[in-house]
């Protein structure tokens, strides 16, 4: 058996370095056989996705930003068509390993992720819309494969890249149908794109804020220490967990390990798994799926009245884009009380992140825009909490 899984890793560590999309088709060929067997799924996927990160890294050294980022579509592209004849245990262990593996590979090799993603993803769609405009089933799932890439970037390069996609898709769809069938092949269009980001394709930054309906975005990892309500045992969050990673599956969301959801005061809110499977499988809701990170959330999750959300050591920032309640600032109260844009709060936030991840040396870090972001004890008192927007 030893013998078996160095030849299925070495084989793919050769083709990775050939085709990425290939050496993965191949290795889910090869898993197959080898589980069929009887063999040792677990080491081989830990193994395969230790080396995936290695091999990706490596790879991406040697060739330009835009390469990285097609290097990484064809992994998430990839995944789902990989995990189809797996077992459940397989599939969990894959998600997290490989999750893992392409969050140290995107830390790693992408530095400048923000411009050339918005770059690429705009010529990406500009030439899709070009070859396939007439043929509206191609445009769909096109743009469902880039919300799946989308959705592990970083907010504001999803929101820019959203407001290009906007002139794009009006555009080009404009020309292929008449008035009629034009609002209704932009009507599916947009759709899918709200359905993946629960935001207006069509409304600017600034406007969307006003106009969406997300409040109290929270940054959740769900695990074992999570606390929903009154959910206080490590079995009943299990079990919230996978009904959860389940429900998310079903949607075509390929990162399940940490997710934001739309609604005020949601953990307060839950009173019962099928109540919330059912709320939020149908109203449109969405779930960020954002780069691995850790916090610890319990029934007091947040200083009242100050936009840094604090929970003993460990902290994230409550990012509210509809008027918060008195708990805590949204970013249009913040706005309206600093002078300051959406954006440019958006931007020292980060900035302050990252100086304080760097000033701390922290590796534990919970990212909001696919980078760094951990507060944790940084400020002494609300009045520092709040100095840098002022």
């Amino acid at each position: 058996m030893q013998i078996e899984t160095k030849d299925i890793i070495g084989a793919f560590k050769v083709e990775m370095r050939e085709d990425v999309s290939t050496a993965i088709l191949n290795f889910r060929r090869r898993y197959s056989t080898i589980t069929h067997n009887g063999g040792e799924s677990d080491k081989i996927l830990l193994l395969f996705c230790d080396t995936m990160k290695r091999e990706v890294v490596n790879i991406c050294r040697n060739q330009n930003v835009t390469h990285h980022i097609e290097i990484l579509i064809n992994i998430m592209l990839y995944y789902d068509r990989m995990t189809e004849s797996m077992p459940e245990a397989g599939e969990c262990i894959l998600s997290n390993s490989l999750i893992n593996a392409l969050n140290d590979a995107y830390r790693e090799i992408v530095n400048d992720w923000d411009e050339d993603m918005s770059s690429y993803v705009c010529t990406f769609i500009s030439k899709l819309l070009e070859e396939h405009a007439a043929d509206l089933e191609a445009v769909k799932q096109n743009l469902i494969d880039m919300c799946s890439l989308l959705s592990f970037c970083p907010l504001q390069t999803i929101l820019s890249c959203i407001i290009s996609i906007e002139n794009l898709i009006l555009s080009s769809l404009s020309n292929h149908y008449s008035s009629k069938n034009y609002i209704a092949a932009l009507q599916e269009v947009l759709t899918i794109l709200t359905l993946h980001f629960g935001v207006d394709p069509l409304a600017t930054v600034d406007s969307m804020v006003h106009d969406v309906k997300m409040s109290d975005l929270l940054m959740i990892e769900y695990n074992h220490d999570l606390d929903v309500g009154n959910l206080q045992n490590d079995s009943k969050i299990e079990q919230f967990n996978v009904r959860l990673m389940k429900h998310f599956y079903s949607l075509n969301y390929t990162c399940l390990r940490q997710c934001v959801f739309t609604d005020d005061c949601l953990l307060n809110s839950i009173k019962s798994y099928e109540e919330f499977i059912k709320k939020y499988k149908h109203n449109g809701s969405v779930i960020w799926q954002l780069g691995s990170g850790s916090m610890h959330l319990t029934s007091e999750y947040y200083d009242k009245n100050y936009e840094f959300v604090v929970n003993g050591a460990q902290a994230c920032i409550l990012l509210s884009f509809n008027e918060a309640d008195s708990n805590g600032y949204s970013f249009v109260q913040l706005s309206h009380k600093t002078g300051l844009s959406i954006s440019d709060i958006v931007k020292q936030t980060r900035n302050l992140c990252r100086l304080y991840s760097k000033e701390h040396r922290t590796s534990n870090l919970l990212q909001i825009d696919g980078r760094i972001l951990n507060v944790n004890n940084k400020f002494s008192s609300p009045r520092d909490r709040m100095k840098f927007f002022k």
